[in-house]
């Protein structure tokens, strides 16, 4: 049995002994289950689309740029944006010149990596509910069970440590999947995942357009997600906030994904948007 792979996100550094040195921009280590060993959420309303009608997985598709009216963007032609620059054994997350400018992220183990922008989601919107949009263009190496994607509202857990809490919006070249970093302890569990072949370019860009929405019914808080493909939608979830379903909070920030062994990503035009639900933003 393959041990769960460690996740990497922007926020604190774990150590060889398990201490943590806490630094902006830097990183923590988080669980993120291999292959079929995803766990059940106890409870959730889950809405996933019928499997799409995607073209070849190998037709070229163009970066699109910034998308209209973000409150945030980054196209990465400056390398003192904010972005970690780093290059530890087990992972790469740096600025490239790719495309005029682009954010390259890959794993060289088992294991996933996230990265955090310089941008606090609050100064988009008041509930924090944002659209986040990216091109995202593969390197070479990156094989079928990678995966890239975006992360929404990343913060600390609430027994500090240097774990962290967020929800996962993934792509591989077969599925896409919704996951969640819990807020108690950081574990990570698979909230619903669907078909999704030939969605993700092998020869050229991919644009990920992921919504984070929180709504607020008679019974409960819930947050809306979804993962759009290159105009697409691939996959979407409820997941409410009750005592029966994995612990989840908003926070302020959100982020890129690279997840497996040899994953190796290009992203470029980096958006936030905010979309409150309740009020305008």
């Amino acid at each position: 049995m393959v041990a769960p792979p460690m996740i990497k996100n922007s926020a604190l550094v774990l150590g060889a002994a398990l201490a943590l040195a806490v630094a902006a921009c830097s990183s923590t280590i988080s669980g993120h289950p291999s292959a079929g060993s995803a766990v059940t959420p106890l409870s959730s309303s889950v809405e996933t689309n019928t499997t799409p009608d995607f073209p070849s997985s190998t037709s070229a598709g163009a970066a699109t740029g910034c998308v209209p009216a973000a409150d945030y963007c980054d196209t990465f032609d400056d390398p003192s944006s904010g972005w970690p620059d780093e290059d530890p054994s087990h992972y790469f997350a740096k600025y490239d010149s790719y495309n005029g400018g682009s954010y390259q992220m890959g794993e060289r183990t088992n294991a996933a990596i996230s990265e955090d922008a310089p941008f606090n989601v609050a100064e988009a919107a008041s509930d924090y509910s944002v659209q986040i949009d990216v091109d995202a263009a593969l390197g070479q190496g990156f094989g079928p069970t990678n995966e890239i994607g975006v992360v929404c509202w990343e913060h600390p857990i609430q027994g500090g440590g240097g774990t962290t809490s967020a929800f996962l919006l993934e792509l591989s070249d077969s599925k896409a999947t919704i996951g969640l970093w819990d807020g108690a302890d950081g574990s990570y569990h698979e909230i619903t995942s669907a078909a999704a072949t030939g969605a993700l370019s092998t020869t050229g860009w991919t644009h990920l357009t992921g919504l984070c929405l929180t709504t607020t019914s008679a019974s409960s808080t819930q947050v809306e997600l979804s993962l759009t493909v290159n105009g697409t939608a691939v996959i979407s979830a409820n997941y409410a906030k009750t005592a029966s379903t994995y612990d989840w909070e908003v926070g302020d920030r959100v982020g890129l994904l690279a997840i497996g062994e040899g994953s190796d990503v290009f992203y470029d035009n980096f958006a936030v948007t905010g979309k409150c639900a309740s009020t305008s933003c």
